[in-house]
């Protein structure tokens, strides 16, 4: 039996080398079947489907290889290239950077990595609503959740792009700016932005201010990067000492830690910016944890209010209130969402 599945394989390979892809398919699945666990048959049954442009079984094939073989670099590798051919931008970026984690030296693959960043660039900027915007996105060893652009952060971006008039001439703080893509549009729309995130986060941020001065320019809009830590506020009191016209954020909380040194933060903000109005744009994951969010932004001053809702995204904006005593969260259920 061994020797059959052999020389099964080796017909196989025999038959892809000679460009043979329809029957090295057919002998691929084949022995697959004799030997469903061997990594190697199912990338070497997805490289040959790549070369007859069989995208979505190509791209399971490739996944059941590294499910097998999760630490094989070229599992990995076919796996990534399957995702670009199948359009699956933000995968590939990801598989094709933690490749490069373990074969940082790939010319090739460094050339690959770099045209999906380039269509992932294009394709936020008309997403969003704006020619010529350049957002790096960074996955792998070097990237992480604020190196990425996540739903809400596209839906508040497109949002102030159909309605520039709101930060024409503002002075707006972005709080947890992440890649930096809403503060940037808005920079571009004619506001003077100041976006912070946590440390780490900063370079990132300030890279791709970098790529899109000329846009912010063009937009007669200003930008700036700073760190803003909410677990340590007082570390940036110049930073909150500052007037703002506009306060705005995309996915601000995540878990429950995160509510109430946001809105420590919020409060050290109001102290010099009573009348500044809040705008973010929230995905709704737990409506009990939504509403104890909104509840806790009520104690400190913002009351918002839904204005426009994507999916399970949701953009609220604030009315300045005075701070009251804690209210019934039940009360802050989102129209359309009890």
């Amino acid at each position: 039996m061994a020797t059959g599945a052999s020389s099964s394989e080796e017909q196989a390979a025999l038959l892809a080398e000679q460009g043979e892809f329809a029957a090295a398919i057919c002998r691929y699945k084949v022995t697959i079947a004799e030997r469903p666990d061997c990594a190697k048959l199912f990338e070497q049954l997805a490289q040959c489907l790549l070369e007859t442009e069989q995208y979505p079984e190509a791209y399971q094939a490739a996944s059941e290889a590294l499910n097998l073989a999760p630490q094989w670099p070229e599992a990995l590798l076919t796996l990534a290239r399957c995702s670009f051919n199948t359009g699956l931008l933000p995968d590939a970026n990801h598989q094709f950077s933690q490749y490069l984690d373990m074969q940082p030296h790939d010319v090739e693959v460094q050339a690959e990595l770099a045209e999906v960043k380039h269509l992932q660039q294009q394709q936020l900027a008309l997403a969003v609503g704006l020619p010529g915007l350049q957002i790096e996105q960074s996955y792998g060893a070097q990237g992480g959740p604020g190196h990425v652009v996540w739903e809400a952060g596209l839906v508040l971006s497109r949002y102030f792009v159909s309605h520039p008039e709101l930060v024409r001439g503002k002075r707006v703080l972005e709080l947890g700016c992440g890649t930096g893509v809403v503060g940037i549009t808005l920079a571009c729309l004619g506001a003077d932005v100041t976006l912070t995130d946590i440390a780490a986060i900063v370079p990132h941020t300030k890279y791709n201010l970098q790529c899109n001065r000329q846009l912010i320019q063009s937009g007669h809009g200003k930008a700036a990067e700073a760190a803003l830590d909410w677990n340590s506020p007082s570390s940036s009191q110049s930073l909150l000492a500052k007037q703002y016209d506009l306060l705005v954020g995309a996915d601000l909380i995540y878990a429950a830690k995160d509510m109430s040194p946001l809105t420590d933060t919020l409060q050290q903000l109001r102290q010099h910016s009573s009348d500044c109005p809040l705008t973010i744009a929230h995905k709704i994951r737990s409506l009990p944890a939504t509403n104890q969010f909104l509840a806790q932004l009520r104690q400190v001053g913002c009351s918002l209010h839904e204005a426009e809702t994507d999916g399970a995204v949701c953009i609220y904006i604030s009315e300045i209130v005075t701070p009251q005593l804690p209210v019934n969260s039940a009360m802050l259920v989102p129209r359309g969402k009890s």
